[in-house]
């Protein structure tokens, strides 16, 4: 509400050719309140723009190969290069400050309440200031402490929050670099999990590659009615979302 008929031409014309958000976002600059002029809205398709790609050509190849007539990109199959569900989805709650990176949650391996088998334990990790004058051999040290969202003053305020991608790559287009998804929807994640984790069990612990030469699964947007926790009363409410879904895009007998 803040932007001007300027702005909102700039905006045009940047997006036009294929900026990154971060570039935009620095060419609008703030408003008056300090305030970022480019919001977040959550839409039924997919955006993908030449300044997110290496190679820029992927994003009109991409948009070719998978655009829905009206040149919206609502789904798309994908080829993941590994079996692990975590390796495929990594993800976390994350903190970032006015110098980066503040704290980042983790897990480490722990034994089980027998002593046994593995098990893990969440933790917060974060990196430790360097001693002036000294350099760092492979990058900066990190220590770690106990991560309890329910007591940390960071997640509590809206610091830290969930953040996680899904990566993979798209039949049709060339590059070692993998396509990563970004979203802060835990919904999406624990669907997109449950997923992995039904065709891995079909599979005998396999999700990589193709099927028969042909992808295994797409990813798409689906509007779906969620339950959230109210902050302010404590209570559940009901909220229509898009969501990211990822379907087996093969006859799951045949699979």
């Amino acid at each position: 509400s803040s932007c001007s008929a300027s702005d909102i031409e700039l905006y045009k014309m940047l997006a036009a050719q294929g900026k990154t958000w971060d570039e935009i976002e620095a060419k609008l600059g703030a408003d008056g309140g300090g305030r970022a002029k480019l919001i977040p809205k959550n839409v039924d398709y997919f955006s993908v723009f030449p300044g997110d790609c290496v190679n820029p050509e992927n994003a009109h190849t991409l948009m070719q190969l998978y655009a829905d007539g009206d040149g919206k990109l609502r789904s798309f199959p994908v080829v993941f290069p590994m079996n692990e569900w975590w390796n495929i989805v990594p993800h976390s709650l994350i903190c970032y400050g006015s110098a980066g990176l503040k704290y980042k949650s983790d897990f480490k391996l722990i034994k089980d309440k027998n002593g046994e088998g593995p098990d893990a334990e969440s933790i917060c990790t974060f990196p430790l200031d360097l001693k002036p004058g000294t350099k760092a051999f492979g990058g900066r040290a990190w220590d770690e402490r106990p991560c309890d969202p329910a007591t940390c003053a960071e997640y509590q305020s809206g610091e830290c929050a969930f953040r996680g991608a899904v990566q993979f790559y798209i039949p049709g287009i060339s590059g070692a670099g993998l396509w990563m998804l970004p979203t802060s929807s835990w919904y999406s994640l624990v669907d997109i999990k449950s997923s992995l984790e039904l065709v891995s069990r079909i599979t005998g612990g396999r999700l990589s590659g193709t099927f028969g030469g042909k992808s295994i699964f797409r990813i798409r947007k689906v509007n779906e009615e969620v339950s959230r926790i109210d902050p302010k009363t404590g209570k559940s409410v009901k909220t229509s979302q898009w969501l990211i879904k990822l379907e087996a895009d093969v006859d799951m007998t045949a699979l």
